[in-house]
């Protein structure tokens, strides 16, 4: 039990002290391990007190156990059941990327919107999470991308020729409360193809890519 937690705790610091934390799937693994190694850990300890103790105190033990686990995850679990309940969703809106954006379809979403978009349908030219099996240098160079593409001082040629780059189908950008000078407009993001969907939080437009292959050096 003991190797496999130094195990985990060792490769969370090696990502830290490296900067790199594209492992793939190898955390997930090695935790769905631990559960395993955890869970074998808890029934030779329940095998134990079952053989010493009467039935009575046995469940008494873990009763107490489970009751104490509810206590100390009481503020995570109301949260959850309050925000289920009466907030709103989250996901609210995405559900428009699943019936128009196909699954090898490419979008060019800001940082904060892709973030969710991406579990809706298509492909992400970047996220703000680190991503499997991509390079630290090919994930910052995108990110740059993105962070340029939705600049407000980027002009259309130069978007163009980033749409051209990562073949890009469609734009997706969030529709803010307060127009943002720094950020890119809707009208000027609705200038690069046919608007999709636009309501109160997002704004999806096809992108016209005979525009931008015909401005192709």
């Amino acid at each position: 039990m003991a190797l496999w937690f130094t195990m985990l705790l060792g490769i969370y610091l090696l990502g830290f002290v490296a900067a790199r934390y594209n492992y793939g799937r190898v955390l997930v693994f090695l935790v769905f391990l631990l559960h395993f190694q955890l869970a074998g850990f808890v029934a030779r300890i329940e095998r134990k007190v079952a053989t010493r103790q009467a039935g009575l105190p046995r469940v008494l033990v873990f009763g107490t156990v489970a009751i104490a686990c509810i206590l100390l995850s009481a503020p995570s679990l109301t949260a959850t059941a309050r925000d289920t309940l009466f907030a709103g969703r989250t996901s609210a809106g995405y559900a428009i990327l699943g019936r128009e954006v196909g699954q090898y379809d490419v979008m060019m979403a800001d940082l904060g919107t892709g973030w969710i978009a991406a579990s809706f349908g298509g492909k992400l030219v970047s996220a703000q999470h680190p991503l499997a099996f991509v390079s630290e240098r090919e994930q910052r160079a995108r990110r740059t991308d993105v962070r340029t593409f939705f600049d407000a001082a980027t002009g259309q040629r130069e978007r163009r020729a980033l749409l051209r780059k990562h073949r890009v189908s469609y734009l997706l950008a969030p529709r803010g409360v307060e127009p943002d000078s720094a950020v890119v407009s809707a009208g000027t993001l609705r200038a690069l193809g046919e608007t999709v969907h636009e309501d109160d939080r997002l704004l999806l437009v096809r992108v016209d890519r005979h525009g931008w292959q015909a401005s192709a050096p």
